[in-house]
């Protein structure tokens, strides 16, 4: 799957890119964490088995219906002016590790999100004294106009845009502190006020942030292969071998990776790629 905001590789057997196939990537990101992703398994009430709705504004007005548009598994709310209401799961976490939430959105008026919290120590008095949280929010102003101004300061590729009709993806990459106790996550999608009208929700994701890289080189007298940012970002090549695969890890998502391939006569060829 392709989105404009990046050029992704993920889900695809080795894609070659620009017209060669000398180097040949996937990415392989780590499980989701979340469960009846695609909406599909549906209860008595007509809403996502293993989503719970948090009707924050307790208004009676909200309204869900889950259907499938070309090809892509769609949960969609129908809200009133300045209402506050998310599908919530509960995903099990560690401490120290980094993870990566994301869903794509459309939206025709109000604010879609991704409201993320996390709690942990209480004090004697039972109350919580740590807390982790999170709101990503996407905003209508978010538009191609506003991309086209933006785009002369900001990398193309990392500029999101929001519509009623394309697909966006609005998602942070967060790290569950250490000795906090903290061992659940609540992880919410929906609407975070605005205007009245629909959001539109699909493909929600909580994963560990890192990812594997695996690249497929082929040809004889290539040097080495580096990838900043990854680990190990070095690796010496045999330049008397015709094919070579090399494993590296991406330890952050949303983030691009720049892969160069050298050869023994310095010549260079490379790819970009996140794990989006």
């Amino acid at each position: 799957m392709c989105k404009k905001l990046l050029l992704l590789v993920w889900l695809l057997p080795f894609v070659s890119f620009g017209g060669t196939d000398v180097l040949q990537l996937r990415c392989i990101p780590s499980p989701n964490l979340l469960k009846n992703v695609q909406f599909s398994k549906i209860d008595s009430k007509g809403r996502p088995e293993s989503w719970v709705f948090d009707n924050c504004s307790k208004s009676p007005h909200f309204k869900s219906r889950i259907f499938r548009d070309s090809g892509v598994d769609v949960l969609e709310i129908d809200t009133p002016w300045q209402k506050f209401g998310y599908y919530l799961q509960k995903v099990a976490v560690q401490e120290g590790v980094s993870y990566y939430a994301s869903v794509d959105v459309q939206s025709d008026n109000p604010v879609p999100a991704i409201w993320l919290r996390c709690m942990g120590k209480k004090n004697a008095d039972g109350k919580v004294a740590e807390k982790l949280e999170y709101v990503i929010k996407a905003y209508l102003y978010h538009s191609e106009e506003r991309k086209e101004v933006l785009k002369d300061f900001i990398d193309e590729k990392l500029i999101s845009t929001l519509s009623a009709d394309a697909w966006s993806r609005i998602g942070k990459e967060i790290q569950i502190p250490e000795k906090k106790q903290m061992k659940s996550l609540d992880f919410r999608i929906g609407i975070c006020g605005g205007n009245a009208g629909k959001v539109r929700l699909s493909n929600p994701v909580f994963r560990k942030a890192e990812a594997v890289l695996e690249i497929k080189v082929s040809g004889k007298n290539w040097h080495s292969l580096t990838v900043k940012g990854a680990r190990p970002s070095f690796k010496k090549l045999d330049s008397a071998k015709d094919m070579q695969l090399v494993s590296v890890k991406m330890p952050h998502a949303g983030r691009i990776y720049k892969v160069e391939l050298k050869g023994v006569d310095g010549r260079i060829v490379t790819r970009e790629v996140t794990n989006e």
